[in-house]
């Protein structure tokens, strides 16, 4: 396409009053990506939950994707409460739930792009996302339903390779219980 071309499909239009008219643009993750990371669930009293994290994401457009597989697979850890339940009430540990695992697929639709410097040495990309969806979610003692909603942060060190923080809350249906989970992730696009 030719200079021109490209002259007359950009327009120039006001941001606060003041026109504006550089067009840039910004590195697109390829279409494919495999994600693996790590999940913390912190807010239960009588455990801590720290997970593997796997998952397969398709970029649709630049605005949408589409997480066709999210799989958190967790490991409990007891906290001081559930010992001192135990010691003093004598009830057995096992009899408590705790989460097992999340698999989910989501729709993510990114509200924001932008760009930073690294350390004055590199410039690197983010966008941030919303992104809702649903799946299975098993705890200790039973399986069911789960609606998905949260956000995250995407740093794109090139269009191969990212670093992904999501922050998911997890809704059990018919139970409603939130799980909250962070998730930090590393990306390789292909």
């Amino acid at each position: 396409m030719s200079f021109r071309a490209h002259a007359e499909m950009y327009h120039s239009s006001l941001l606060d009053g003041t026109p504006i008219e550089a067009v840039e643009s910004y590195l697109i993750p390829k279409q494919h990506q495999i994600e693996v990371g790590i999940s913390l669930y912190p807010f239960d009293p009588y455990s801590t939950g720290i997970a593997l994290d796997f998952g397969y994401l398709q970029n649709i457009t630049q605005s949408l994707s589409w997480q066709i597989i999210d799989a958190d697979l967790f490991s409990s850890f007891q906290s001081g409460l559930t010992s001192q339940l135990a010691q003093n009430y004598s009830v057995n540990p096992t009899t408590i739930e705790h989460l097992s695992y999340i698999i989910s697929t989501n729709l993510n639709y990114y509200f924001f792009y932008g760009k930073f410097i690294f350390f004055k040495k590199a410039i690197r990309y983010i966008r941030g996302s919303l992104l809702f969806g649903g799946g299975l979610l098993g705890t200790s003692l039973k399986n069911q339903g789960a609606g998905n909603f949260g956000t995250a942060f995407e740093v794109l060190i090139n269009d191969t390779f990212s670093f992904k923080f999501t922050l998911r809350d997890s809704l059990a249906i018919p139970s409603f219980t939130n799980y909250v989970t962070f998730a930090l992730e590393t990306g390789v696009n292909f």
